[in-house]
């Protein structure tokens, strides 16, 4: 990870510099590992740990030597209610949450009720349905939280959030559908699966644009069904940063 990391620096720091010509001085890049297993980190955090030089050597070349430390920030056992009082976006705190408790084998759901507070928060946010959405796409791979009971549960909380479950499931479920045509298993459905999958993404990004624009047009509402995979993905693209209907639907 150590390695890792120093890869991640160089690689913002080359690009700073192509992107800034001239400038003479680095920005700070703080590293910073988010871990959660049942086992926790036991890997070195310092950089200086996975080169090969004894003491004596280090003392002599030491500060030839790339040297960093990382900050670890271990969520394996972390409590939800400590999580919950961190100083963070809603958004931040409920990745940890889920981080946390996932690939345990259980239900989330509980959990999740009991954070309904920050959900809503997280969905009102800037992309805040695509942000929810990927936590739900994570959620629902990675634990024993059931799908059905949990878009009612968000349904509950409102469009913005059930918007959320059916844009991560929906990726999900592609996800699924792809790995499974790769293996030959679903080829002779291709065209079927292909034809729900349009109707289904085309109710996303009508929710979205209704939750975004307002009420639309039958017209409007046509041109999103007859649709292609491919249109409607853009228009799910551009609808987070449009400022006009228009600007979704330009060619």
């Amino acid at each position: 990870m150590a390695l890792k990391l120093l890869a991640y620096m160089t690689e913002l720091w080359v690009k700073f510099r192509t992107d800034n010509p001239g400038v003479n001085q680095l920005p700070a890049v703080i590293p910073m590992v988010v871990h959660h297993s049942p086992k926790g980190w036991s890997a070195p955090r310092r950089f200086r740990e996975i080169v090969d030089l004894d003491a004596s050597a280090l003392r002599v070349v030491g500060d030839a030597v790339p040297d960093f430390e990382y900050f670890l920030d271990d969520v394996s056992h972390a409590r939800s209610e400590d999580l919950k009082q961190r100083v963070m976006t809603a958004t931040s705190r409920l990745a940890l949450l889920s981080m946390s408790r996932s690939r345990q084998q259980i239900d989330l759901l509980p959990e999740l009720m009991a954070w309904a507070d920050l959900i809503r928060e997280a969905a009102r946010a800037p992309n805040g349905v695509a942000a929810l959405g990927a936590l739900v796409r994570y959620i629902l791979e990675t634990s024993d939280t059931e799908p059905s009971r949990t878009r009612e549960f968000l349904r509950q909380l409102g469009p913005r959030e059930e918007l959320a479950f059916m844009t991560g499931a929906e990726i999900l479920t592609k996800e699924v559908r792809i790995e499974a045509e790769a293996r030959g298993e679903a080829r002779g459905e291709a065209r079927g699966e292909a034809r729900g999958e349009a109707r289904g993404r085309a109710e996303i990004v009508l929710k979205q644009l209704e939750l975004k624009f307002g009420a639309l047009s039958p017209a409007d509402v046509a041109r999103v069904r007859g649709s292609s995979v491919e249109t409607l993905e853009r228009y799910a693209e551009r609808v987070l940063s449009a400022g006009s209907l228009g600007a979704v639907f330009a060619e």
